[in-house]
């Protein structure tokens, strides 16, 4: 039992340090980069920043990532292919499609290899469905001794057509020696395009195990596809070779041709056109929305320090923020920022409440106090006390009936509102049970003589 504790220890690590990786990340799971714009390929979590995965790259029957974050992508699986003859060998024919199945088999018994005739440069094309720009290609060869040597010599080409005699740069040129299991090319300059075309220059046969095509996925550049791209506008993918924002066009806050620089200087905003307000001691504003991160110079207000206070004198003294909190002087704005002390009001709180009103906000009304006073604009207690019927501090608890009106009238709203909605409730009553006779009468009347005779 004791052998299985360190693959056991191994384990919780790797679970540790993924949950650590999803603690810190700002991106929803699956998610990286600026904006969260790209896709991770991981077999767990990868870094909300820089892609890394966790763990190893995920990989499934159609699709396989590969590279230090995963983002090389194989775009040659179970795609259209072709050659330029297909073996027959003890009664199989060894397809083209054989190079794209996904299979790890590199022997003719295992149906995998793909095998041309004998014949002048014998060739084998992939369709890839789009172009791309190759980042390498990796080539697995046939190891039976009878026939590992007919890749040697071979050369790759990329082409946009199949038409005869359509243009194909040259990718990769094998100087001849002996090939092992498999080869990794890097193509001698940055190509792109649709077709990738693996050709023998001699009269001989051609033979190949698997061709891998490897592309970067969006948001993603480099050899390896290693580095993530920079803040291009709206979250568009870079250039995969050089990693250049399309039009060299960054979102806002970013400059350089890969849109991973700040703004510089006093900068902020699309294209860096934009220039800081009067940030306090001539700081730096944030580059994406120009705010002053540190408050603003004397005589000048708001986050982004662009409003210049009437008669340049800003906050004279702060309201009655609520527990004596100081107001907003990093801004000039003199705002307070968790409110106001009962009794005030306006985001200033230099408003008290007017008569009649008290508490938060000034949003209760007083109780019913002795005619001809108000309650406290803070508490809302009635200082000369309450009127006949009222009692409590804020004199909104009844005690008796109430004080009649000037000229000998009692206050009978209540009672006339009950009156007029029980006599509501009672006349809707009538008109149903009315409604309810007409429509049996109505029914007795249209009904056919016979149905009512007895049988």
């Amino acid at each position: 039992m004791l052998h299985r504790v360190p693959k056991i220890c191994l384990a919780c690590l790797a679970t540790v340090l993924s949950l650590c990786l999803l603690i810190e990340s700002q991106c929803p799971i699956g998610q990286f980069g600026p904006q969260c714009s790209y896709e991770c390929h991981c077999d767990g979590i990868c870094d909300a920043e820089t892609g890394v995965c966790g763990g190893k790259c995920r990989n499934t029957a159609d699709q396989k990532w590969a590279g230090p974050t995963c983002q090389l992508e194989n775009k040659a699986y179970d795609k259209p292919v072709a050659q330029s003859s297909t073996a027959r060998l003890r009664g199989h024919r060894y397809i083209a499609s054989y190079a794209v199945d996904g299979k790890e088999g590199q022997e003719l018994v295992d149906f995998t290899c793909t095998l041309t005739s004998k014949e002048n440069n014998p060739w084998w094309r992939v369709d890839l469905g789009n172009y791309y720009y190759i980042q390498k290609i990796d080539v697995y060869n046939i190891l039976e001794e009878n026939y590992k040597s007919y890749l040697s010599g071979f050369k790759i080409y990329i082409s946009n057509s199949t038409s005869e005699g359509a243009f194909k740069e040259l990718c990769y040129s094998h100087s001849g020696e002996s090939i092992g299991k498999n080869i990794s090319v890097t193509c001698v300059k940055a190509l792109s395009g649709q077709f990738v075309i693996v050709e023998q220059p001699v009269h001989d046969t051609l033979t190949l195990c698997e061709v891998e095509v490897y592309v970067c996925a969006g948001g993603s550049y480099g050899p390896e596809c290693e580095h993530v791209c920079g803040h291009c506008v709206s979250g568009r993918p870079c250039h995969p070779i050089t990693g250049e924002c399309p039009d060299r066009l960054c979102a806002p806050g970013w400059d350089g041709p890969n849109c991973n620089k700040r703004c510089p200087g006093r900068s902020f905003g699309y294209q860096c056109l934009s220039m800081c307000g009067g940030c306090r001691a001539n700081t730096t504003c944030d580059s994406v929305d120009g705010r002053c991160l540190d408050g603003c110079v004397d005589g000048r207000k708001t986050q982004f320090c662009n409003t210049t206070c009437p008669g340049g004198t800003c906050v004279e003294r702060c309201g009655q923020c609520i527990n004596s909190e100081p107001c907003d002087i990093k801004f000039n704005t003199g705002i307070c920022e968790n409110g106001c002390e009962p009794g005030w009001k306006t985001e200033l709180c230099n408003v008290a409440c007017p008569a009649g009103q008290y508490g938060k906000n000034c949003q209760s009304r007083c109780g019913n106090c002795v005619p001809g006073t108000v309650c406290k604009p803070d508490t809302g207690e009635c200082p000369e006390g309450c009127q006949r019927g009222w009692v409590g501090s804020n004199c909104d608890i009844r005690d008796g009936p109430e004080e009649p009106l000037p000229g000998g009238s009692s206050n009978t709203n209540g009672g006339n509102k009950t009156g007029v909605i029980v006599g509501c409730v009672i006349a809707a009553i009538v008109i149903l049970a009315v409604g309810l006779l007409l429509l049996l009468y109505y029914k007795r009347l249209v009904t056919p003589h016979f149905l009512h005779s007895s049988v």
